[in-house]
């Protein structure tokens, strides 16, 4: 009888060792509870070379692991011209739909299909905040046509910041196309469910 391999999930997040940050923490936690129930996992990240996010190099002895990790870069600190297009770019709504890691969305988009090309991926898990983790994801299900679940650690287009109003439309849009796309949306805490989940359809609700 043929032994039946375990679930392989991509989870894609821009937050992970040793990239330091309450939402790092919170998917470390997401990854261990379903790698406990034995799933396994890929993770798609940031290198930590020149990440605007604060670096703690001890974290990857804290949560020691055999995943394997595949990260790009997000040239969000690389000397000053890039520095200065930033600055640009930060009076467009690009810095802004969905979120900073512009950068990182463009090459973790262009690492999937050689990921999916030597793993062998299930599911496709992503975590936010970063919000370039779903839109990474988005692509990463038009690629491969995985099942994807969409979790949202924290509000996307409903938060509260008032940098976020000038393009909050823009952000439901996006936010939109991402739910209406994964098989499956989860929230991390009630009010983000009910808040979110309250203005769609019963095609969308019935995801979360």
């Amino acid at each position: 009888m043929t032994e039946m391999r375990p679930l392989t999930q991509l989870v894609i997040t821009p937050s992970y060792p040793p990239i330091d940050s309450s939402v790092t923490l919170i998917n470390i936690r997401i990854i261990e509870a379903l790698e406990r129930l034995g799933v396994e996992t890929v993770v798609l990240t940031a290198t930590p070379k020149d990440i605007d996010l604060t670096i703690t190099p001890n974290l990857l002895r804290i949560f020691p692991s055999h995943r394997r990790v595949y990260r790009v870069r997000t040239y969000e600190r690389d000397g000053r011209l890039l520095k200065a297009v930033r600055e640009i770019l930060k009076k467009t709504p690009i810095h802004y739909l969905p979120d900073s890691h512009y950068i990182w969305t463009i090459n973790a988009i262009k690492a999937l299909p050689g990921i999916f090309k030597r793993e062998k991926i299930d599911i496709i898990h992503s975590i936010s905040a970063p919000y370039a983790s779903h839109i990474v994801a988005y692509a990463a299900k038009n690629i491969s046509d995985k099942p994807w679940v969409c979790n949202l650690v924290d509000f996307w287009a409903a938060q509260p910041a008032e940098h976020f109003d000038r393009y909050r439309s823009w952000n439901y849009w996006l936010q939109d196309r991402c739910f209406e796309k994964a098989e499956s949306i989860v929230t991390s805490t009630p009010e983000i469910l009910d808040l979110t989940a309250s203005r769609y359809p019963e095609s969308i609700r019935s995801k979360f």
